[in-house]
């Protein structure tokens, strides 16, 4: 096999994935719509439960130190603040869940916008690429602010 032969093979199987992502994504407004709609309730009461889940946790985690000056046990103390631990664990799980809820809301929104025009696959494409450039360049935007985060608390701790 010759480098052309490579480059004609690479050549079909992105044009062949590129028709996959149009066949697989080509939804009417309707169906858009339809799930945009079903997502919202969706949200709505993610966002209540990672609420409910992550101030209980708080709650309990600020209790527990409480429990010793009404003659409780210690370990009934450390149970307390492990079920705070794990239910203020579980309002992040489901923080995730949030995010990623948001996030397909944003592309079902993006996806309507986009159906609302008339225009070819290719500025489609092109749209989409941007889309997901964004996207990523978005993500590496967060993880940088995550880690100037964390160097922030150790050079704190160390002075």
């Amino acid at each position: 096999m010759t480098g052309n032969d490579n480059e004609s093979t690479t050549s079909e199987n992105s044009t062949e994935a590129v028709e996959i992502v149009f066949t697989a994504t080509a939804r009417t407004v309707g169906e858009l719509k339809e799930r945009q709609s079903a997502l919202q309730p969706m949200r709505r009461k993610t966002q209540y439960f990672r609420l409910v889940f992550m101030g209980l946790g708080g709650l309990l985690i600020l209790a527990s130190p409480l429990l010793l000056l009404f003659d409780f046990e210690k370990y009934e103390m450390a149970v307390t603040f492990l079920y705070g631990i794990v239910t203020f664990g579980a309002g992040f799980g489901l923080h995730n869940r949030f995010q990623d809820v948001e996030q397909e809301l944003r592309d079902l929104e993006f996806e309507i916008e986009l159906a609302g025009y008339d225009i070819s696959e290719r500025e489609i494409r092109a749209e989409r690429m941007f889309r997901r450039n964004e996207y990523e360049l978005l993500k590496y935007y967060h993880l940088n602010l995550r880690q100037n985060r964390w160097m922030l608390l150790v050079g704190i701790l160390c002075i």
